[in-house]
């Protein structure tokens, strides 16, 4: 009777400190949502990471179901302990039914079963199944599995994790209904067609044609993307992307350049072509800087931005040419990238942020 009594204890307080952790992460990714611009949020889908949460406690790990909300919400629900482990339940379950598109239920429920699962954290966001059946699914949107000796990573962080990662999938989408690994198989679609443009000879001006029909190239993670955005009667950027990163939101304003254009001459000396580019750079700063107050009414909460250069390939940069570019572009708002750059960051990206499930 000790031992029940004692472990009942120990269940309950692994459930509240859960509890407690689950409330400041919805508090974190709320605060997000709500400074991101209308007009981002109005023509976006709901974000998965929101909602009402069900805390279902198993003998191994607490499931927590995740079902749509309003955003202004903020709940944090626990059930009834279970001594199934989270694979029985989620196997046995009436929260875990599936249903068709007219609402009535099917025989499928969630398969998920994670090896040592008392020592990880699982993200499941691809819960529905869109077939030739049409979609069925649960009436939840994700699954978060913590399990009981694992760590508790940080809320706040967690929420821009999991927001960057609703972005990209959304973006990568385009409102419409893809599973993960259809996005995933089209990322990798997007990149070979990519590396075929700028592999042809003749065909430079595709690949800038490209990235104009694919954005997400270059920022997976944009809240927003304005293309041809002007300064003033002066400048005319390529692209404006507002991004979340972990430490708030950063306007990015964008310079492309043909991938066939040098970057060095001789050995440490930028071309021409490459000088001017990022002389356009400080150009666009300081024009930002003498009308930020201006600027900042149609790009809010403008703050000091950062400016990106896209110019030429990897190919030709050793190591002594990579070192004096992080010289000339270090410590500063300015950042550089080749065309080869982009491709490996994207790839990165989705890797990261859209694996199917991903175990902490």
């Amino acid at each position: 009777m000790g031992q029940q009594r004692a472990r009942t204890q120990l269940v309950a307080a692994r459930v509240e400190k859960l509890r407690a952790y689950l409330l400041n992460y919805q508090y974190a990714m709320r605060a997000l949502l709500k400074a991101l611009p209308e007009e981002a949020f109005r023509e976006r889908p709901p974000f998965a990471s929101v909602g009402r949460y069900e805390v279902w406690p198993c003998s191994d790990a607490a499931v927590v179901l995740i079902y749509p909300s309003d955003i202004d919400a903020i709940e944090v629900v626990v059930r009834e302990s279970s001594s199934k482990s989270h694979h029985e339940f989620l196997g046995t379950s009436e929260v875990a039914t599936f249903y068709n598109e007219d609402g009535s239920p099917v025989s499928w429920r969630v398969a998920l079963q994670v090896g040592d699962s008392n020592n990880h954290i699982t993200y499941l966001t691809d819960i529905a199944s869109f077939g030739c059946l049409g979609a069925v699914g649960p009436k939840f949107q994700k699954i978060f599995l913590f399990g009981w000796n694992a760590p508790l990573p940080e809320p706040d962080e967690e929420a821009v994790k999991n927001l960057k990662a609703d972005v990209v999938a959304q973006n990568l989408a385009k409102n419409q209904a893809v599973s993960r690994l259809e996005l995933r198989k089209k990322s990798a679609l997007i990149l070979s067609s990519f590396e075929e443009v700028l592999g042809a000879e003749g065909r430079e001006e595709e690949a800038q044609i490209f990235l104009a029909a694919h954005p997400e190239l270059l920022y997976p993670d944009f809240i927003t993307c304005q293309p041809k955005f002007r300064l003033g009667e002066d400048y005319v950027t390529d692209y404006v992307f507002l991004v979340q990163g972990f430490s708030g939101q950063e306007y990015i304003f964008v310079e492309i350049e043909k991938s066939t254009k040098p970057i060095f001459v001789s050995k440490g000396h930028f071309s021409q072509e490459f000088t001017q580019a990022k002389g356009q750079l400080l150009r666009w700063s300081a024009w930002i800087s003498e009308n930020h107050q201006y600027l900042e009414k149609k790009l809010p909460k403008l703050g000091r931005p950062t400016f990106h250069l896209i110019t030429g390939r990897s190919a030709e940069l050793g190591v002594g040419e990579r070192s004096i570019l992080q010289a000339e572009f270090s410590g500063t708002d300015r950042r550089f990238s080749t065309y080869d750059d982009l491709i490996e960051r994207f790839r990165a990206i989705v890797d990261k942020l859209l694996g199917s499930e991903t175990v902490v």
